[in-house]
């Protein structure tokens, strides 16, 4: 007989996105405790990252963004593969270029995956995984936003050694 594991979900809701007047707005982050345990050895395994980013809706001849990312250490500004190598579990977000609206034409872009799977899932030890997010508008008033993550993870027991070296990894 063989036993499946069904993932456990962390259900997120960032909705204090900050609005901006004109450039990026500030960044928002939220710490996620872990069902995890160092008495234990219980690690978690991340398997899949969601997101779920509200909209925002530009104005005329206006483009608008809102990111978001899941990182493995608190940050105080949005997290880039290029200034936090290592920290990014996951990341997405989108943008709407309205500037040529006036013509019609509309421009949607994506960046990252709504659904990140790992295979092999991360083992994760540490207590907390954060996620933030930031809004961009380049002319009128920001408006707040939400992002929405949803982590799928299941338990392990594993060994000490290998608890400490996904802490310190």
């Amino acid at each position: 007989m063989t036993l499946t594991r069904f993932m456990e979900f962390i259900d997120i809701e960032n909705n204090a996105i900050p609005g901006v007047i004109d450039g990026y707005g500030a960044y928002n982050e939220i710490a996620i405790p872990m069902p995890v345990s160092g008495n234990e050895n219980l690690a978690a395994l991340i398997h899949q990252i969601e997101f779920y980013l509200g909209p925002i809706y530009p104005s005329h001849d206006e483009q608008v963004a809102l990111e978001a990312a899941v990182t493995n250490i608190s940050k105080s500004s949005m997290p880039t593969f290029g200034n936090s190598p290592g920290a990014i579990l996951a990341q997405h977000g989108y943008l709407i270029d309205a500037t040529k609206a006036g013509q019609g034409v509309v421009f949607v872009s994506y960046w990252g995956e709504r659904v990140h799977r790992f295979d092999p899932p991360i083992m994760y030890a540490r207590q907390y995984l954060y996620t933030g997010g930031r809004t961009y508008k380049d002319k009128s008033v920001g408006l707040l936003s939400v992002a929405h993550v949803r982590i799928g993870y299941t338990l392990e027991k594993v060994s000490k050694d290998a608890f400490i070296a996904a802490l310190v990894g």
